[in-house]
């Protein structure tokens, strides 16, 4: 039998692209669902209470500073306002479940566009395959992606201008469309700048690349930039809408956080402080339970992947000074450690390259011949593979703020009048003097009790239903309420009923848990 005649092994399901694809899209379309709650105030105050403004749902004196200082790019908010008067809705988390789901689907096709495209850069199948697993199991790309953040948008769409350029110098898309495919590239470039200026900083380290080698000429450098231009333009046309004035949010926004030096009062750190922070075990690169208790720990299986992740960018830039990806995120890096002020969601735009460089790093650096082997390398692969999977599942299946699911509880009453009573806090307030007013519903008294006495005189003149919002410890028969003349039923609790019997040790009375209850005063008589 010649070598002709010999038969092609048959690829199996679980290293074809297509399988990955789905079960990723299964995992963002979970995660979308469960992923209750924002994972910055920015992605809530300056985005869905803007919009709840122009609907007429709050008003301005509500908003955070940077709404008086106009700072705030309008176009998300734009989007937010669209949606909702396009289809007609008034639920909250209806309204946001829909923000998820198109955040995250549309971000899960930029993902496996991206990776496709990047595959060739891997020299084995078996280094492509990795690469769709990691691609899929990295559950911390799911949490991200889901995400109506600025840092969520500028991060996709400047990935879909990166892929479609990457597909015309392949010469992969319809070349005689060059034109018209530089423009839409220059306008994903334009509409990341507009979701946040920082993101600017990859387009351009691109272009600079690709002029120097990869020899384009100023035309396609121009076109870029007019695609680039209109994006701005609509972003531009969004702030008049919004503000009510033609308005220059990127000077505002220098001239408010850097001359005026605002941004400081956030906290400074020293340049090394995302090498620093990524390892102790926050994210991008840590996955473990920590993150969901807004929590450091000195180290965690997550905090293995953080070091893995880390070195291999560091070896990645090392290795490969004039390779493409080196040329987009070093400067990108580099100019957020200068940056005085940092915060780990800044670098979320780079997240989708996690998976390529950690696989080219691993596979490519650690071939047959040295001296672990390439058994070794898939063992490192695989059990890397295997805790990832694990910790992501607390990404996909948790609501990342508990008071989301309370909250979400509480909206199968909205179209009642009611008390709704918290115990040392106000039940909407979030920080400082702001108040998730877009979740709260219209009929709702909400207040806030600093003393039981205070519940006792309100049940004796109440006129509507009155539930009582606590996160005190001994959830299931809360102490306060015992010192006053009430009977209560608990209608919620961040914890499973079943466990309500099982309190091994008076777990229960050690432990915190948000609980809601109706309130009756214990002569209550039904007039």
């Amino acid at each position: 039998m010649t070598a002709q005649e010999l038969p092609l092994k048959k690829q199996s399901i679980f290293q074809s692209i297509q399988f990955w694809m789905g079960c990723s899209l299964l995992v963002h379309l979970i995660t979308s669902w469960f992923s209750l709650g924002f994972l910055h105030y920015d992605e809530h105050f300056q985005i869905l209470e803007f919009a709840g403004m122009k609907l007429g749902w709050n008003s301005p004196a509500s908003l955070p500073w940077e709404y008086p200082a106009k700072i705030r790019p309008a176009l998300q908010p734009a989007m937010v306002y669209g949606i909702i008067k396009a289809l007609h809705l008034t639920d909250s988390f209806t309204i946001t479940f829909l923000l998820r789901l198109i955040s995250g689907v549309f971000a899960w096709a930029v993902l496996w566009f991206f990776t496709y495209l990047v595959s060739p850069m891997l020299k084995s199948n078996t280094a492509k395959h990795y690469l769709y697993l990691l691609t899929c199991l990295y559950g911390f790309l799911s949490f991200i992606h889901v995400r109506f953040a600025s840092e969520n948008w500028s991060g996709s769409t400047c990935f879909l201008g990166i892929g479609i350029l990457l597909l015309l110098w392949q010469k992969a898309s319809n070349y005689s469309l060059k034109n018209i495919w530089l423009l839409i590239a220059g306008f994903c470039f334009g509409l990341s700048y507009v979701f946040r200026m920082q993101v600017a900083v990859i387009p351009c380290s691109l272009v600079i690349w690709a002029l120097v080698f990869k020899k384009i000429n100023f035309k396609d450098t121009f076109f870029i930039m007019l695609g680039g231009i209109v994006a701005v333009a609509i972003g531009v046309l969004a702030d008049r809408w919004f503000y009510g004035t033609w308005v220059n949010t990127t000077f505002n926004y220098f001239h408010a956080n850097i001359i005026e030096n605002k941004a400081a009062h956030f906290g400074i750190m020293p340049w090394y402080w995302f090498f620093v922070s990524t390892i102790l075990g926050e994210v991008p690169g840590a996955l473990n339970w920590t993150m969901y208790l807004h929590k450091v720990e000195p180290f965690s299986a997550g905090s293995a992947f953080s070091i893995i992740v880390v070195i291999s960018f560091i070896v990645f830039w090392i290795r490969y000074p004039k390779h493409w990806l080196t040329a987009i995120t070093l400067p990108f890096f580099l100019l957020h450690s200068l940056i005085a002020h940092k915060e780990l969601r800044f670098l979320f735009p780079m997240i989708n390259f996690v998976p390529i460089v950690v696989v080219m790093v691993i596979t490519e650096f650690l071939d047959a011949r040295n001296s672990l082997g390439l058994k070794s390398v898939k063992y490192i692969l695989s059990g890397l593979l295997l805790v990832l999977g694990f910790l992501s599942l607390n990404f996909i299946f948790t609501p990342y703020q508990n008071d989301f699911a309370a909250y979400k509880f509480m909206n199968n009453y909205k179209d009642q009048e009611l008390y709704f009573l918290g115990y040392h806090k106000d039940c909407y307030q979030m920080k400082s003097d702001l108040k998730l007013l877009f979740y709260k519903p219209k009929g709702f008294h909400v207040k806030y009790i600093k003393s039981m006495t205070q519940v006792d005189s309100l049940l004796k003149q109440a006129k509507f239903p009155v539930y009582f919002y606590s996160g005190e410890r001994g959830f299931f028969h809360p102490q306060p309420l015992d010192s006053i003349d009430v009977s209560y039923k608990m209608v919620y609790c961040s914890y499973p009923a079943f466990l309500r019997d099982i309190n091994i040790n008076h777990w229960q009375e050690r432990t915190s848990a948000n609980g809601i209850y109706l309130l009756t005063p214990k002569t209550f008589r039904h007039e």
